[in-house]
């Protein structure tokens, strides 16, 4: 199976897929993980991945410094990683190409996930707003209004979007590219 992974011990072709993919998520921009309020003018938007932190409500933008901080970080991160396995890619022969490949791809998209459950918890535990990480609800928002409480509605949608899919597949060739570097050490 090596023999056809990394034909001729000159290209690690699972390395260089995973490279290729991870910079055309780049390059495209396009979300991780989508929330939307349903309805004909959305009144909540929020796109995320780890390059990309959009949040809209009633059509203005959320803008925090913060934010351009972790989305900076986050794209100079992935950009680091594809071009780190792209050039492993070429050099399988060499014994640090395994440590350029790494697992880092697999590390961001669990650092993701669980980012955004620890966000939608602590969302509910101080707004009391139940927001869904996957599938639809109807959230309620209890605003105090003078002697009595208005409560507002809104049914919201969450999805991972095909680009998080597509991320998936990059860490797990990223992965098998490793795996693979490392059993050549080992028949060395």
């Amino acid at each position: 199976m090596r023999n056809i992974l990394i034909p001729g011990n000159k290209v690690n072709i699972p390395a260089l897929a995973a490279g290729i993919l991870i910079l055309y998520i780049l390059y495209t921009n396009e979300p991780w993980w989508t929330l939307t309020a349903v309805g004909e003018n959305p009144t909540f938007k929020a796109l995320v991945a780890p390059y990309r932190i959009e949040i809209e409500i009633m059509g203005k933008p959320v803008d925090s410094p913060i934010i351009h901080y972790i989305t900076l970080s986050g794209t100079i991160s992935y950009l680091l990683i594809g071009l780190s396995s792209i050039a492993a890619a070429f050099l399988p022969q060499k014994p640090w190409s395994k440590s350029l490949i790494g697992y880092r791809a697999i590390t961001m998209i669990i650092f993701t996930v669980a980012t955004l459950y620890i966000s939608l918890y602590t969302i509910k535990n101080m707004l009391g707003i139940t927001l869904p990480l996957i599938g639809m609800a109807e959230t309620t928002f209890k605003l105090p209004y003078e002697t009595g409480t208005i409560n507002i509605y809104t049914p919201v949608e969450a999805y991972f979007t095909q680009t998080f899919y597509l991320a998936l597949i990059a860490a797990i060739l990223a992965a098998i590219a490793r795996t693979l570097t490392g059993k050549e050490e080992e028949e060395e």
